[in-house]
């Protein structure tokens, strides 16, 4: 996850995949990027 985030901090946005709140490393990428003001971007469910 170290790596992850290094590369998030490098990043304006983030692209949440449908189903990410079933994965727990998405849902530590989702809260980082809330915390760090990122542009969070959700895929739509069809």
């Amino acid at each position: 996850m170290e790596m992850a985030f290094t590369m998030l901090g490098m990043c304006g946005s983030i692209y949440m995949l449908s189903g990410w709140e079933k994965s727990c490393g998405a849902n530590r990428e989702y809260g980082y990027a809330l915390a760090k003001d990122k542009i969070i971007i959700m895929e739509e469910a069809e």
